[in-house]
């Protein structure tokens, strides 16, 4: 449940009310900027599809893109969706030190019959 979420504020308040607009940085696969780093002292509203995009605009609120293409190849749109199996690509990614016990039981579970050289 996201109520037992950690350090995340849910709030009924619009993120133009909650934060300034200069502030915020709209994340769609539509924008033309691409990001390398994550600025600390930016607020970065995750969106996706092209309707995402217009309303940035239309609100006059800077977008950018994640640097998708400049790690993988994709053929076709550079959109990360919510329903990817976020869960294997971590675990296929992460190094196994960053681990808690949890984390590196699932990982050997996953890696069952495989040798893990990380």
């Amino acid at each position: 449940s996201h109520t037992n979420w950690k350090d995340v504020v849910f709030d009924t308040k619009s993120y133009l009310e909650r934060f300034d607009k200069n502030d915020l940085v709209y994340l769609t696969a539509d924008a033309t900027d691409v990001i390398d780093e994550l600025n600390e002292n930016k607020v970065y509203v995750i969106g996706g599809i092209n309707l995402c995009y217009d309303k940035a605009k239309e609100e006059n609120i800077a977008t950018a893109q994640l640097p998708i293409e400049n790690c993988i190849k994709l053929t076709t749109r550079k959109v990360l969706a919510i329903n990817h199996d976020w869960q294997k690509a971590f675990l296929e990614v992460i190094p196994q030190r960053k681990f808690n016990d949890e984390g590196k039981k699932k990982r050997r579970i996953k890696n069952a019959g495989t040798i893990d050289l990380k």
